[in-house]
């Protein structure tokens, strides 16, 4: 348990640092798009690049390889760390995974509702599902912001919750924002998933085949017509979990960490630090008018908004509250309500993967969703910091 309380508090650090300098490149991108600056930023956007490699030549913009191959190291790193927590983490026990599992559900179906309210049956319907993901860097940063005290039962709950919620999102891509297939590019990924499983299920101890039929992989699922991320969650399935085994002078062998848990702690920095502050920067950059501001009354908005703020609060602390006053599932220790209820506002910070599904959503660039993205986000952290510092004031 001493080792699960260290490593969380490690993630917690981690996590703290990734949502501050994501807030600080969503400050930036949104100064330069307002200012002298956004010709040179909409130009870099839409800079075009080429990819050959391994007999792949692909010709994209930035904001592709942006949002289609960066993107796909941050599932891939989901997808490592989904696998351990289930596997031989928190999340083995099935005791400690109603609560945040259950609460993660509710705040996805509440948004997912008000959106629909204000949205269904109208051209901008597809965007149901943009309120419903949570932004878990910056909601873990403004965490941090509201003091040392916080429990780390608290802090276990939220990552946990996250994880469910990034699983639940990550389906949601997967089977509501996929075209029209190509069969002959999905019998390729699906060829390139078994030799992965083969690999994980032989221990390969080297991790180029892996990268390399990884990347091949990526480029069969975005040409088959599902997106090109869910390439990343496949491999990071199939990473061996096992401990691998050196041989020092004598021949004698030693365990060292598995290649899943190697490529966790490399991947990190690299993430949090590289790939999502890159990410925020090319989407966040909203220019605002008088006509962007009148718009936060469109239906788009208010379904945004409101699935953010009211139905991400209602969803995940209704939920919690009905499971631990019937004493399904036990309240984390050393937590109140009001702390809960804070804990729930946080989850309406759905920047990060709210812009990355209303990318998927809308072909209209009409639409206005980064707008109300970005309030809906700042009012819920506002409120979750609120809440949280006065709770810990007054513990």
């Amino acid at each position: 348990m001493k080792n699960f309380v260290s490593s969380v508090q490690s993630f917690f650090k981690m996590e703290t640092a990734t949502g501050i300098v994501l807030i600080a490149s969503v400050a930036i991108a949104m100064l330069v798009a307002n200012t002298d600056l956004y010709t040179m930023y909409s130009h870099l956007s839409h800079s075009e690049f080429t990819l050959k490699l391994l007999g792949i030549d692909l010709e994209k913009d930035f904001h592709f390889f942006v949002n289609d191959g960066l993107m796909v190291v941050f599932f891939f790193l989901i997808s490592l760390e989904v696998k351990r927590e289930f596997v031989s983490g928190e999340l083995s026990n099935p005791r400690n995974v109603i609560l945040p599992a259950a609460a993660a559900l509710g705040g996805l179906i509440v948004p997912i509702a008000i959106y629909h309210f204000f949205n269904f049956g109208t051209e901008t319907q597809n965007g149901w599902a943009i309120a419903a993901a949570t932004d878990i860097a910056i909601a873990f940063g403004l965490l941090a912001l509201a003091g040392k005290n916080t429990p780390t039962s608290l802090k276990v709950f939220l990552m946990t919750l996250a994880i469910f919620d990034d699983v639940m999102v990550i389906a949601i891509i997967a089977f509501f924002f996929t075209e029209s297939l190509n069969y002959n590019y999905l019998i390729a990924s699906v060829v390139c998933s078994l030799v992965l499983w083969y690999m994980n299920k032989k221990n390969v101890e080297n991790f180029a085949p892996f990268a390399i039929i990884g990347f091949v992989l990526w480029y069969c699922v975005y040409m088959s017509g599902i997106h090109a991320t869910i390439a990343g969650i496949v491999l990071g399935m199939f990473i061996p979990m096992s401990p691998r085994k050196i041989y020092d002078n004598e021949g004698k062998a030693h365990e060292r960490r598995s290649m899943l848990e190697s490529l966790e702690h490399t991947l990190h920095e690299t993430v949090s630090f590289f790939i999502l502050p890159i990410f925020a920067f090319v989407n966040a950059g909203v220019a605002i008018s008088a006509a962007d501001i009148n718009g936060l009354t469109s239906n788009v908005s208010l379904g945004i908004i409101l699935g953010l703020i009211v139905g991400k609060q209602f969803g995940v602390f209704a939920t919690a509250f009905i499971l631990v006053k019937s004493k399904i599932a036990p309240m984390p220790q050393g937590a109140n309500w009001l702390q809960m209820y804070g804990i729930a506002a946080l989850c309406g910070v759905g920047f990060t993967m709210g812009l990355f599904i209303g990318g998927l959503s809308f072909d209209d660039p009409t639409v206005q969703y980064k707008l109300p993205i970005l309030v809906g986000s700042a009012i819920s952290g506002v409120i979750g910091l609120s809440v949280m510092k006065y709770s810990l004031r007054n513990k």
